[in-house]
């Protein structure tokens, strides 16, 4: 809970920042009227304080940013130092720049037939993989945020049960296969 707001967010994502050690990033979406409905938030708190107030009811961020009154988001990336990128479920890519503290822009990626790239299918909460070449991968596909445009590279549903190591993604498919698949940038 946080101060003045009474309201009980589902907390789909918590990561600590990777270029600002201090921070712990929270995702926190909001259902209004029954799943009809969801408000996204990025909540941004200092690490050492949020662990030191264990017994404080209300958890003050140190900035929290709107990002959708719309969609809940159920992807995330660190990018790099300046920019966050957030799945929403339908409207695409949202861009935080997290040094103005501000969504700056939404990137709605189409594929070669004019396909609009729609997030997740379900609430599978999950990482937004960042390539070498700057172009991100989720969920199977192969994502140009700044050209708006995406190439499937690998067709299974849910990918976000997996784990990186170096350069192959391993993924567990829901029938016990495992699959392994090498990330070759073009």
């Amino acid at each position: 809970m946080i101060k003045g707001q009474l309201r009980e967010y589902e907390l789909g994502i918590i990561k600590l920042s990777k270029y600002y050690p201090e921070n712990l990033y929270v995702i926190a979406n909001y259902e209004i009227y029954n799943h009809e409905q969801y408000q996204s938030e990025l909540l941004c708190f200092n690490i050492e304080k949020f662990i030191e107030n264990k017994s404080a009811k209300f958890k003050e961020p140190l900035f929290p940013i709107l990002t959708s009154k719309s969609q809940p988001i159920i992807g995330f990336c660190e990018y790099d130092k300046k920019y966050i990128l957030l799945d929403s479920y339908k409207n695409g890519i949202y861009i935080i720049d997290i040094e103005l503290r501000q969504k700056v822009a939404v990137s709605v990626p189409k594929n070669s037939i004019n396909s609009k790239f729609t997030g997740g299918r379900d609430f599978v909460f999950g990482d937004i993989i960042k390539l070498k070449d700057g172009q991100i991968f989720i969920n199977g596909k192969v994502i140009n945020v700044r050209e708006q445009k995406y190439e499937d590279k690998v067709r299974v549903f849910n990918f976000r049960k997996f784990i990186l190591h170096g350069d192959y993604i391993i993924y567990l498919y829901k029938n016990t296969s495992i699959f392994i698949y090498k990330i070759e940038e073009q």
